[in-house]
């Protein structure tokens, strides 16, 4: 809890968004900022963090997904995304968490998913080493664009892998199966009839019972 924000987490783009003051400092092993406001961003990034966790398990839990292979490798790809989005150090070599499970999700969710992988990787690449300098330097304008850039990236990439938690489509329909009336062969009812009273069957020489009159 003591480590700072480093200079390319979401919560440095915050700090520099709401024009906080800050000091930049060299420790941990990396360049982070410091001071009152930095500060208080980073504890709120560490408390989304644990939300998005706990959000993850309660839309696991909430019931049985139609894939749950699927909803596996997206809550998987959640959980990595979450930590690294939310962290207070998001350097370029982080971002590598990301490929075993994103890249691994079905469909057009896969698809969106992959592209911004893309478009993240592409913005770090950008900014470190190139622009690197000037942002722990000056904070320049270029960089920390950039860096906002991609951060902003991550919270939709976390959006688009967030498992839906979706019931069995055959859960559903067993249920509402189970609510529809049986009918009585004996009397040829049918769901919604009065069971108790004989559907007449008409035709030539048939009355209303079960033969000719």
């Amino acid at each position: 809890l003591e480590r700072p924000a480093q200079v390319e987490s979401l919560v440095a783009s915050m700090v520099h968004l709401t024009n906080r003051s800050y000091q930049a400092e060299f420790s941990f092993g990396s360049d982070n900022l410091v001071g009152t406001g930095a500060d208080t961003l980073a504890l709120i990034s560490t408390i989304l963090v644990a939300a998005a966790l706990a959000g993850i398990i309660a839309t696991m839990t909430r019931g049985r997904a139609a894939h749950p292979d699927r909803q596996v490798v997206c809550a998987m790809a959640a959980t990595l995304v979450a930590v690294v989005a939310f962290a207070k150090v998001a350097s370029p070599q982080y971002l590598v968490w990301l490929l075993p499970t994103v890249l691994l999700i079905a469909g057009w969710r896969g698809s969106v998913a992959g592209v911004l992988v893309l478009a993240i990787f592409g913005l770090a690449h950008v900014v470190y080493p190139r622009l690197y300098g000037d942002l722990v330097s000056t904070a320049d304008q270029l960089p920390v664009s950039l860096l906002t850039i991609r951060n902003g990236l991550l919270i939709v990439l976390l959006v688009v892998a967030w498992p839906t938690g979706r019931r069995h489509r055959a859960d559903a329909g067993s249920r509402s199966l189970a609510v529809l009336p049986r009918g009585n062969p004996h009397f040829g009812a049918t769901p919604g009839n009065d069971l108790s009273t004989p559907t007449p069957t008409r035709g030539k020489g048939l009355g209303y019972g079960h033969g000719p009159v």
